[in-house]
């Protein structure tokens, strides 16, 4: 929906303009405005508009608390796989030793 002054704002600012200005300053000054009212408006944020923003950022934030969990359970898999590989390298360490000593032992 363009904006568009009402009539009666229109007059009375065009009006207060004339007190101050001719009428050609004034006629520029009133489509300045025009165009300024114009852009505002297709600047303009609906409630709507807003409302679906907040909805978006709510769920982004949701979203976010739920990666940070996964990442935290990641960590903690990560950090139990580590350990059982220093386990496997001391079973393997041993292993190697015991083989060791047969092939001497024979």
């Amino acid at each position: 929906m363009a904006y568009e002054w009402a009539a009666i704002e229109q007059e009375t600012v065009r009006r207060e303009l004339r007190q101050v200005f001719d009428e050609a300053t004034t006629e520029v000054l009133g489509r300045v405005l025009d165009r300024m009212a114009s852009r505002a408006e297709e600047l303009r944020v609906t409630r709507e508009e807003f409302r679906q923003l907040r909805a978006t950022v709510a769920e982004l934030a949701e979203a976010q608390v739920r990666t940070e969990e996964r990442v935290a359970s990641l960590e903690g898999a990560v950090q139990r796989l580590a350990e059982a590989q220093v386990r496997t390298e001391e079973r393997v360490a041993s292993l190697e030793g015991a083989v060791q000593r047969l092939a001497e032992a024979q």
